[in-house]
């Protein structure tokens, strides 16, 4: 697995290459793509007792900045994401390069319990996307609000 797969499985937080929805459905909700939009930070799913700080950019442009703070150092990977809002809960994947073809790497779920609350649920492609978010599989974020 490559370093940034590694990187957003720790996140916890793609379909098929089908379209910026992503599994075929259509583009996103423009409201709820909205909601998704911004600066996110919080702490990662639980690994080995341990929950990561992960910073998160979801840019406008279907990309996706991340930085995750460990005792291991610090990584910052960017990916492309697929958001699916026909289904519930949303469907939340990302896109990088392994060796040197694009491909979906990680599957997930997503929820806003508020506007200011992302919950995020993520799994390597490969393995069954999550239906359900296990408390300490499930990244949880909190909006990062402009200064003013």
């Amino acid at each position: 697995m490559t370093r940034a797969a590694r990187s957003l499985a720790s996140l916890a937080l793609c379909a098929v290459l089908a379209g910026c929805g992503g599994g075929g459905d259509g583009p996103p909700d423009p409201k709820i793509l909205a909601q998704l939009i911004g600066s996110w930070e919080g702490e990662g799913p639980e690994q080995a007792g341990v929950r990561a700080k992960v910073r998160v950019e979801f840019r406008a442009d279907g990309t996706v900045k991340q930085v995750l703070e460990s005792a291991a150092g610090s990584t910052e990977t960017t990916l492309k994401y697929l958001f699916n809002t026909a289904h519930v809960p949303y469907r939340l994947d990302f896109i990088g390069k392994r060796h040197t073809m694009e491909q979906v790497l990680l599957i997930g779920i997503v929820e806003f319990p508020d506007p200011d609350t992302l919950r995020l649920r993520s799994v390597p492609m490969g393995v069954p996307r999550a239906e359900t978010f296990d408390e300490k599989k499930t990244a949880v974020l909190k909006r990062v609000k402009a200064a003013d």
